[in-house]
């Protein structure tokens, strides 16, 4: 490898380590993605079992979680290849955070991910594994709390598994705009809400509490 290749070759790595790191820690973090009125006091409570951030993006809430519970398991789900960078350098001084480089679907075990940083376009590919409910249960154990920010589809995904997660306190965003238009999901899928106590946390989030914990039985969703 001569001279110039090989500085090629290191120089790349100096522009590809940590782009844009400003933006990923400290107070201009909100500058960019601002939290709702009660929101971030949910993700700052103490939980008694492991935890779930469903849609970690690039781990703004991740941290907080895993900051306010050192002694539980974050996991962190995020299937966007852009987001997995930053999600990754914003979590790697917390030992309880594990990032799980996968979507949470309802049935799928393989989906098409995106390397592009706008998640709300269209997926640009490559198919990327996929993890239904009912597995992330057994491997990674009843979450005693879950963040669920997935973009639209949090509709469809409690309608149709909300029974898997009835002994788990859920705090959902709610997506009812999708691209700039309504989104159908809004009104074609109606979850029940029987197994929790809602609180409005803010017009676009709910914060669900199970009205009887336990553990959680596996159902076909």
């Amino acid at each position: 490898m001569g001279f110039l290749t090989k500085f090629l070759f290191y120089f790349s790595h100096h522009l590809r380590q940590h782009p844009f790191r400003f933006l990923i820690g400290g107070s201009l973090f909100s500058f960019f993605s601002s939290s709702e009125p009660g929101e971030e006091e949910v993700y700052r409570r103490s939980w008694p079992g492991p935890i779930w951030d469903i849609g970690a993006s690039l781990g703004k809430y991740t941290v907080v979680m895993a900051g306010a519970n050192p002694n539980q398991k974050i996991f962190a789900f995020e299937p966007n290849l852009n987001s997995l960078y930053f999600l990754g350098y914003r979590t790697c001084k917390y030992s309880n955070v594990v990032i799980v480089p996968a979507l949470l679907t309802v049935d799928a075990r393989f989906a098409k991910t995106t390397y592009d940083p706008n998640f709300v376009n269209p997926p640009t590919g490559p198919q990327a594994i996929a993890f239904p409910l009912e597995d992330a249960l057994r491997w990674f154990g009843v979450p005693a709390f879950i963040k669920l920010d997935i973009e639209g589809f949090e509709y469809e995904f409690l309608e149709r598994c909300g029974p898997l997660l009835k002994n788990s306190a859920l705090l959902v965003e709610w997506h009812p705009v999708y691209n700039g238009v309504p989104n159908p999901g809004a009104t074609k899928y109606k979850p029940d809400f029987s197994h929790w106590k809602a609180t409005q946390i803010s017009p676009n989030h709910t914060l669900f509490e199970p009205l009887a914990p336990g553990a959680v039985k596996p159902v076909q969703c």
